[in-house]
């Protein structure tokens, strides 16, 4: 009886299958998860995410309120309304409803909700703590690499 675990078939089939099992994809490891119930959230998400990246905050930031709209526990977009918010008052009250949903996401979306938290009140300690983890977790995501830097 031949020994099927050397021939090359076997090989392809055994990296087709870790591939698209979810526990095991690699297609989506190398950047932060965005957790929402809703693709539309999602979406307007995205849209204001991209504007931040091209530093038009206020463009952006209604795009985080109809993501919020659509979802209002979706903790990514809370944190963004806060960091696209025209006054301290409501940056703050936006940082802590984004902290407020932080065990309700994955661990990286919690490390950079609690670091951002973190800075914001002058722990530096934590802020650094969280951040260097989220690199770690995410070492080819530019945003943990913007974040601890």
């Amino acid at each position: 009886m031949q020994n099927c675990t050397k021939s090359p078939g076997f090989f392809l089939l055994l990296v087709a299958a870790l591939l698209f099992m979810p526990e095991f994809s690699l297609a989506n490891e190398t950047k932060i998860p965005v957790s929402t119930s809703s693709p539309e959230a999602r979406e307007m998400f995205l849209k204001g995410r991209e504007l931040v990246d091209n530093l038009r905050l206020t463009d952006a930031h209604p795009f985080f309120r109809k993501a919020l709209a659509l979802d209002s526990g979706f903790a990514l977009a809370h944190l963004y309304l806060a960091q696209t918010a025209g006054t301290p008052k409501e940056f703050f009250a936006d940082l802590e409803k984004a902290a407020s949903h932080a065990d309700k996401v994955t661990e990286a979306e919690k490390l950079w909700i609690l670091g951002v938290r973190a800075g914001a009140y002058g722990d530096v300690r934590t802020q650094r703590t969280n951040f260097s983890r989220l690199l770690e977790l995410f070492p080819g995501d530019e945003r943990a690499h913007m974040l601890l830097g």
